[in-house]
């Protein structure tokens, strides 16, 4: 698979993460004080992500890992 492959499928993931995340409400994770919060933080992310900002990788790979938020 060529990087542009992998870049575009991660988009793919990621706007579905992000629609899966719209839809919840309230909550805590130790960062976030809310879920709503926690999905405005990761639509930022993966817009400045899709214009070329890759320091959002950390960001997101962090977020989504099975201990984090």
């Amino acid at each position: 698979m060529t990087t542009q492959t992998n870049h575009t499928k991660l988009i793919d993931l990621l706007d579905k993460a992000e629609k899966l995340a719209s839809v919840f409400q309230g909550g805590y994770s130790g960062h976030f004080l809310s879920a709503e919060e926690f999905h405005r933080a990761l639509f930022d992310s993966i817009n400045k992500f899709k214009q070329g900002d890759k320091s959002q990788l950390d960001k997101l790979h962090i977020w989504f890992l099975p201990t984090s938020c």
